[in-house]
């Protein structure tokens, strides 16, 4: 930590505070980190190993894809479980390293992935994030993240696994600097496993700092509250502080001083960062930063840019409370964390709370699900627009949905009362309002008001998206009420991940992606050339021995071209149940927003009825209409 100068920031003392006798056992310790489940089991280690690999295998095609004997793509674990702080649900965040092009590497992703579906592999969403694509898939049933990094340098191959332990300034990192945030993620985590004095100790440390967290509801980066990155550079400062001042300090000491420390932090004024790795660090903090938590390497230097005045005095007092109660006589480990989720007192401090209601019936729970997700990720833009214009009311969010408290849930063992065949779900976010900190009457009406009208664009928002919203079978109401409104509701803790579904092809990439994919579609094995002959097309057309035409070339020349009936032809294409599937050619829907749309890039091959020959064939890669792929019969 740092206190701001005009240009130079000077580290402040960090002075060891050892545990009280009653917390210094580091067999108890690590017992209430075991009770906790936040020490991995032998079984979870290998599920992730395993899930790893076969991650490895698919995207790498069991080896194919090198040069010289080495991968073209170097494969990293990054995030908590390359750091080795992870727990059991915990996903893995998976950065793949190469030259080729992000799309070229995502093109070919989906495609391998979309092969392995069998194997237990699900593509659950695409998203572009400000440092790029992140595929989110599900391996043996655990959460993957992938991401990829693009270097200029075509010797990846060669420098990997070298590469991890390469200065920031080697040649093979020169990318632009916009582009360094996607490397940005391997550098930092090569840095901390390299400097931490005692990463047995600091892993212990972080797991007990992020359950600690997760009970007291301040553990969602997306809301402005903690992080793992954040743990962890935290953590790292007082680690290596107290490195310097004595031989070794146990993971008890460690913890007791690092809630000592930051419960005396001033977050307004001072920076956390590494004196070591920032040696003539000068930052300059804008207005818009009310927590400064410096990472390592650039573009980008605060991890904490999500925070806002709100969400930084409730983790401000959070540490003033834990603090406290650590110098309290028979204090404990476990009485520190809790029982579970503390948001029994969330529910009774605040005398008006935002309650946000989604519901969903008559649709998959898969589907339902989604749904559920979506609208969370419309909420988070409004949450931090309440923290930004109303900061005076202190909104805090419990960053997690509740549901009435005679809903059977079991927390421990998984989904209570919500099956396979359950068909509708009633839950609740809840955002508490300090009004009654505000004397002026008319100023907490202004607050209201004010917050009850963001309230209704987030409805309109939701409503007028015919993609995600249709009111047959989901539901969401957003208002300002009375404590007493709220209700009897308990935390939602049921593990829902086991019903994600595989994502459709439009979350995945619009037309222009899909008709790529279809150009660079690798090869399968030939079929048999067992098709009957049909007509040869009008002269002057080229045939190409290289790439397949693409279906929609094909659809529209049956379609538009005069010298042909399109009603004697079928398009045959994928179902994701039923398998191929025959359509009339005339009947086929091209346009989004149709109810029977189907992707193109689903369709198998074209007939023509009238003597059953094949003019067009996606896996065989043989094309009667224009003569491209392997050419014609």
């Amino acid at each position: 930590m740092a206190t701001a100068g005009a240009s130079s920031l000077t580290p402040t003392p960090i002075h060891l505070k050892a545990p009280p006798s009653t917390m210094a056992d580091p067999s108890e310790f690590r017992a209430c980190l075991d009770k906790q489940s936040e020490l991995p089991s032998q079984t979870d280690i290998v599920e992730r190993n395993s899930a790893l690999e076969l991650l490895k295998e698919v995207i790498l095609d069991g080896g194919s894809t090198e040069i010289r004997g080495r991968p073209l793509f170097a494969v990293v674990p990054i995030g908590s479980y390359g750091l080795g702080v992870w727990d059991a649900a915990s996903s893995i965040d998976c950065l793949f390293v190469g030259h080729t092009s992000p799309k070229v590497f995502f093109t070919l992703a989906i495609q391998r992935l979309r092969k392995a579906a069998a194997r237990d592999i699900k593509i659950l969403r695409r998203t572009d994030a400000h440092f790029g694509t992140v595929l989110e898939l599900q391996v043996y049933r655990i959460k993957v993240n992938l991401r990829y990094c693009r270097l200029s340098s075509a010797s990846i191959a060669e420098a990997w696994p070298a590469l991890e332990s390469l200065s920031p300034d080697d040649p093979i990192f020169n990318v632009p600097q916009d582009a360094r945030v996607n490397i940005k993620p391997l550098l930092d985590l090569s840095y901390l496993r390299r400097t931490i004095p005692d990463i047995e100790a600091f892993r212990l440390a972080h797991r007990f700092i992020k359950c600690w967290a997760r009970r007291r509801g301040i553990y969602a980066a997306k809301f402005g509250y903690l992080s793992s990155i954040q743990i962890s550079i935290l953590l790292a400062v007082v680690c290596k502080s107290l490195s310097q001042k004595a031989v070794s300090v146990s993971a008890t000491a460690i913890l007791t001083t690092f809630f000592d420390y930051y419960a005396h932090f001033d977050w307004k004024n001072e920076i956390v960062f590494d004196p070591e790795f920032h040696k003539q660090l000068r930052y300059v903090r804008t207005r818009q930063e009310p927590m400064a938590v410096l990472g390592y390497h650039g573009p980008s230097l605060n991890t904490a840019l999500a925070a806002s005045a709100p969400t930084v005095h409730v983790i401000s007092e959070e540490f003033k409370r834990a603090n406290k109660l650590l110098s309290e006589d028979g204090s404990t480990w476990s009485s520190l964390l809790g029982e579970s989720a503390d948001a029994a007192a969330f529910l009774r401090t605040y005398a008006h709370y935002i309650k946000v209601t989604v519901q969903f019936w008559d649709v998959s729970l898969a589907k339902g699900i989604n749904f559920v997700d979506w609208v969370e990720s419309k909420f988070v833009s409004v949450f931090t627009g309440f923290c930004k214009r109303v900061p005076q009311a202190n909104p805090r969010i419990w960053p997690a949905r509740f549901v009435d408290h005679k809903v059977k849930v079991d927390e421990k063992n998984g989904l209570g009362d919500l099956n396979e065949e359950s068909t509708g779900y009633d839950g609740y976010y809840l955002v508490g309002l300090d009004t009654k900190s505000i004397s002026d009457g008319e100023e907490v009406e202004s607050i209201l008001g004010h917050v009850q009208s963001a309230l209704k664009n987030f409805e309109d928002q939701i409503f007028n998206d015919p993609k995600h919203y249709d009111a047959k079978f989901f539901w969401v109401s957003a208002e300002v009420v009375p404590r007493l409104s709220v209700g009897e509701v308990r935390v939602d803790g049921r593990d829902w991940g086991k019903y994600t579904v595989a994502a459709e092809d439009d979350d995945l990439g619009d037309a222009e992606f899909w008709a790529s994919v279809e150009a660079d579609e690798e090869p399968d094995t030939p079929a048999p050339k067992n098709k009957l002959p049909a007509p040869r097309p009008a002269a002057g057309r080229t045939s190409s021995a290289a790439k397949l035409r693409p279906a929609g070339d094909v659809l529209n020349r049956l379609r538009w071209d005069q010298a042909i009936d399109s009603s004697d032809y079928i398009v045959g294409y994928e179902d994701r149940f039923a398998g191929v599937v025959e359509r009339a050619l005339n009947s086929w829907r091209s346009e989004t927003t149709h109810d029977e749309f189907i992707p193109e890039h689903r369709i198998v091959y074209f007939k023509r009825r009238s003597d059953g020959a094949v003019v067009w064939d996606k896996e065989a890669r043989r094309d009667e209409m224009f003569g491209s792929g392997l050419g014609r019969s």
